[in-house]
């Protein structure tokens, strides 16, 4: 409480008495630091470049990357323990794995994701979100 007991001494008050909402929220943007500008990628590339880049692989190259990731022999959660939807946050329990360093060659707009196996899908995960940002599907 202020001198007048009135509250929040952060905010001016301008010559109408009213508070200047405009100083605070320009103080709060400089508390936020480093996250300020970045968004909440955290510093990764665009989404939207990231959905699809499969899509965009020649039949090869498509086929070097199934194949790089299956030959890992990473365990596969069953189809339906989550919806296979862009955009949709999974539980956090689930393991993310890394993409093996060939797949990222080949598409580089995943380097910074990680991936699971649902099924025969390959399901492309922000690993600060937990969020599906592709699907690739079987």
């Amino acid at each position: 409480m202020d001198r007048d007991g009135k509250g929040d001494r952060d905010m001016k008050r301008g010559s109408d008495g009213k508070a200047d909402r405009g100083d605070r929220m320009e103080r709060d943007k400089g508390d936020r630091g480093d996250k300020v500008g970045r968004g909440e990628r955290g510093g990764r590339g665009d989404r939207g470049a990231v959905r699809g880049a499969y899509g965009r692989l020649g039949a090869p190259q498509r086929t070097e990357f199934r194949q790089s990731v299956f030959r890992r022999g990473i365990p596969r959660l069953a189809a339906g323990v989550f919806a296979l939807s862009v955009g949709t946050a999974i539980a956090r329990s689930y393991t993310l794995y890394d993409l093996p360093p060939d797949i990222v060659r080949i598409a580089p707009e995943y380097e910074d994701y990680r991936y699971v196996l649902v099924d025969d899908d390959i399901v492309i995960v922000d690993p600060d979100t937990y969020e599906i940002v592709d699907v690739i599907r079987g």
